[in-house]
């Protein structure tokens, strides 16, 4: 089996190329290798005309060609991006597999044309009446570049408010420009004195549902443009306890309602007797593992619906040296346990050693 391969170095920018080519040629089998001269290369552009039938490139055959450039005629191309493809053949006969890269053809630089002069310039207001039949604005001639123009217009015959102002620009071509827009405030006159306010001269009031605009229940008020601090007394007799919402409006002198303004409030429970407290009956503990409720270590207590500052002695025999824990209990009359509390505590000393002994003796069946 036979294989060669080759590759480019680089493109130059004159669509010379440098090309490198290596052959390697190998017979497979356990015990030799032999190498036959690269004799013949070729490339062509974007088409492939088939093996053995695109341009040749001259080279002087060798097993290792280096550095080897050619010519590649780009003129009959069209502008914009290209396939340069390559491959090479060895005496034997074997061809490489193709190789390929991109090439541009650089477009002509084209001059622009020269920028016409601006020979009008129109405006408009709100309402465009068409290119060319706008408000003209007179100009300076023989200028493709008008900055800062200014131009009056006369607002007396607008409406107070806000307006639009739109302009535009003809070049001595006939093109016109985009249609530039701004918005302008065409201030009012004297603004007259607002009326004067009208009276309060109704308050209602509901607590959770709605009856309607004046159909709530009214609160007692003395009219007045400006009602500050007005106190109502909600009657919440009916309520039932916890969060309620109460809702409030006013109505002017000229029947015009505000909007209703929420509060949440609540009506506090009635004072809850608790259920008569019960002694507790017995108390136990124990040591790191529970052994389940009513299995620990029975501490001896006086029964009482409070147990305080109680004192006990643990048992600790048997407690190796090292972190434990101690878990405490109560039971009340009822039967019912408490939480567990519980405390940590360290036996100081050496944790003795586990040793295993084995026996050396063998015992069979019948010794």
């Amino acid at each position: 089996m036979q294989y060669l391969s080759h590759s480019f170095m680089k493109a130059l920018p004159n669509a010379r190329y440098k090309l490198a080519l290596l052959l390697a040629i190998c017979c497979i089998n356990l015990t030799a290798v032999a190498q036959s001269p690269i004799n013949y290369v070729e490339y062509y552009l974007d088409q492939d005309p088939g093996i053995g039938k695109a341009i040749p490139v001259t080279v002087t055959p060798a097993t290792t060609i280096t550095n080897a450039t050619f010519n590649v005629d780009v003129a009959s191309l069209n502008l914009g991006i290209h396939i340069l493809a390559s491959r090479a053949r060895t005496a034997s006969g074997v061809w490489s597999m193709g190789h390929y890269w991109f090439i541009f053809k650089p477009y002509v630089q084209i001059t622009p044309a020269a920028v016409a002069n601006i020979s009008k310039v129109e405006y408009f207001i709100d309402k465009d009446p068409g290119i060319g039949n706008a408000t003209a604005i007179t100009i300076a001639t023989g200028s493709n570049d008008l900055q800062n123009v200014a131009f009056t217009i006369n607002p007396s015959t607008l409406s107070k408010g806000v307006h639009i102002l739109g302009s535009r620009s003809m070049n001595s071509n006939g093109v016109w420009s985009m249609t530039n827009f701004w918005l302008f405030n065409n201030a009012f006159d004297n603004i007259p004195t607002p009326n004067a306010a009208p009276n309060i001269t109704a308050v209602e009031y509901f607590v959770d549902k709605d009856p309607g605009i004046g159909n709530a229940t009214a609160v007692s008020i003395t009219a007045s443009n400006n009602i500050v601090d007005a106190n109502i007394n909600a009657s919440i007799g009916t309520l039932g306890a916890g969060t309620h919402l109460i809702g409030s409006r006013a109505k002017d002198a000229n029947g015009s309602w505000s909007m209703t303004n929420y509060w949440l409030f609540v009506k506090p429970f009635t004072n809850i007797t608790p259920t008569t407290q019960v002694n507790i009956t017995s108390l136990e503990y124990y040591l790191d593992y529970d052994p389940g409720y009513g299995k620990g270590i029975p501490i001896t207590i006086t029964p009482s619906i409070n147990l305080k500052d109680l004192t006990f002695d643990a048992d600790l025999t048997g407690i190796i040296p090292g972190t434990h824990y101690l878990v405490a209990r109560a039971k009340d009359a009822n039967g019912n346990w408490s939480m567990v509390n519980n405390w940590q505590f360290t036996i100081t000393g050496s944790i003795p050693t586990m040793t295993t002994l084995v026996s050396t003796t063998t015992l069979c069946a019948g010794s």
